[in-house]
């Protein structure tokens, strides 16, 4: 099974993203990047996260990413996407909050090709 870290300060969203992405993925989900950093030894195939978080910085995230868990496909949730702030983080995937379910869905299939 497809192991997905999902990181998100708002619980709420947490809860219903693990609600329904359960039944396809091993759901490992966490409030912030720095309670992250522990499960990227376990090697997620894909990390779905939130963009704006308090605590440490999307930059120095991905940093850890690439040294950990380099083939982790990263989707990244946000109110809006900045093309050029996700080509330099080296995201290429990307979900418009508030989330469309089945878009949502389609672009973490998208993420394992």
């Amino acid at each position: 099974m497809t192991k997905l870290l999902l990181i998100d300060d708002d619980q709420a969203v947490r809860e219903t993203l693990v609600m329904k992405l359960s039944g396809d993925y091993a759901v490992v989900a966490v409030d912030s990047r720095d309670a992250a950093l522990p499960v990227l030894d376990a090697e997620p195939d894909v990390i779905l996260m939130d963009r704006i978080m308090p605590g440490l910085g999307i930059e120095q995230f991905m940093d850890r990413v690439r040294e950990r868990c380099p083939k982790a496909n990263v989707v990244l949730m946000s109110g809006t996407h900045d093309t050029a702030e996700t080509s330099r983080l080296g995201i290429r995937h990307f979900v418009a909050k508030f989330l469309d379910f089945p878009r949502l869905t389609q672009t973490l299939m998208n993420a394992m090709l």
